[in-house]
Order: structure tokens, then C-alpha cells, then sequence
């Protein structure tokens, strides 16, 4: 897990939004006990022991538009070691023709450890970009076991 922490401030921006948005303020001033609950949160959710829909989390508070906030949900069902298509998410929107605007949103995903836009990738199968660099894409991909080679194509 460490590699994933100290590549990139990935962590530390879904860290600082949760605070921001959803009200996620430590309960006493044990700050380092705080940071530790919610790394350990971190690490259950890259392994897949607890599941995004198991976090008191708002979508509806983060700041986006609603189309944002309807792609970010849809993402967040998304579940661990499996991926789907920019196309796949903008069709669960009702939206077919906004795949582009879907990988827009991600790039914009506030807080990308808890909504998983890791796991979107091209129609073609290959990794798309990522907000936080290809490299760290793939170091998450790679945690949940996925192997774009293998992706079965619909």
C-alpha cells in the first residue's frame, strides 16, 4: 500500500475532500489517531474488504455539476477488481452519447480513492488517462488484480 501513498497526492486530496465536503472532522483532537482510521479505510477499500457503499459519504455534497454527481455514483458501484467503459458509464447515466464528458468527469473526481475512476477504462480496453498519472492508474488496476490484457471484450 505505501507505494500507492507516496507516488502521488492522491491520498492526501480525497483525504482533505472528505474533510471538505462530507464533514468527515475528526471527533477529538487526536488528529494522528484520525489519520490513521482513515488510512486503514483507504487500505479496505483497495483490497476490497468494505466497498464505497459502506462509507457515510454524500455525493450530493461534493462540489461538481449533476451530471458530474450522476457519473461519480455510477462509478462508485462500480465494484472492486472489475472495471467498465467511459461508454458503460455514460449509458448507466441514460446519457449514451456522453462518453468523452464521462472522462471529464473523472478527471475531475474530487475524491478518487472512495469514488474508483480507476476503474473506467476505454471501450477498447486500454487504461485511458488518469488524473493522477497512467502510472499510478495502473499500481491501483494492478492491487485489484486486473490485467488489461485480459479484459473481456462485450
Amino acid at each position: 500500500m505505501k507505494s500507492v501513498w507516496g507516488t502521488s497526492h492522491l491520498a492526501s486530496q480525497t483525504y482533505q475532500n472528505l474533510w471538505k465536503y462530507n464533514n468527515w472532522h475528526p471527533t477529538n483532537q487526536n488528529l494522528r489517531k484520525c489519520n490513521k482510521n482513515l488510512q486503514k479505510t483507504f487500505n479496505q477499500l483497495i483490497k476490497g474488504t468494505i466497498s464505497v457503499n459502506e462509507l457515510p459519504l454524500n455525493i450530493n455534497k461534493l462540489e461538481g455539476t449533476e451530471f458530474q454527481k450522476k457519473v461519480w455514483k455510477s462509478i462508485a458501484k462500480i465494484k472492486y477488481g472489475t472495471i467498465c467503459s467511459y461508454k458503460e458509464i455514460a449509458v448507466s447515466i441514460n446519457n449514451p452519447s456522453a462518453a468523452r464528458a464521462v472522462g471529464s468527469a473523472c478527471r475531475l473526481n474530487p475524491i478518487p480513492l472512495i469514488i474508483p475512476c480507476h476503474r473506467v477504462l476505454r471501450s477498447d480496453g486500454s487504461i485511458g488517462k488518469y488524473a493522477f498519472g497512467i502510472k499510478n492508474k495502473h499500481k491501483l488496476l494492478e492491487l485489484e488484480s486486473y490485467e488489461s490484457r485480459n479484459r473481456n471484450k462485450k
